[in-house]
């Protein structure tokens, strides 16, 4: 290897080092991680059958988690009762 060789090698070698050591530097390297929620969020709009807005009462609800669309209430993995207030519509 003749010497404008070497020093070109030795120059395109510098230049990827010192390229390498400024990205790594001069940009943060972004970690992503979410935490799992044990919640479900649900917003919907509680009507009467012919779709007009119910009155602003209490209502006792009951959500169920089922296995299949096929399965009954009573063979649920979750299921819980609440009473639920209707106010600050929109």
């Amino acid at each position: 290897m003749n010497t404008g060789t070497y020093q070109s090698f030795k120059y395109l070698l510098a230049t990827l080092v010192a390229t390498f050591v400024c990205v790594e530097l001069l940009m943060p390297v972004f970690s992503a991680e979410a935490a799992f929620s044990q919640e479900i969020n649900y917003q919907g709009k509680l009507t009467t059958a012919s779709g007009v807005a119910v009155p602003d009462i209490l209502y006792n609800m009951n959500f169920w988690l089922i296995g299949s669309s096929t399965a009954a209430t009573s063979s649920a993995v979750w299921a819980e009762h609440v009473l639920v207030g209707i106010e600050y519509r929109f």
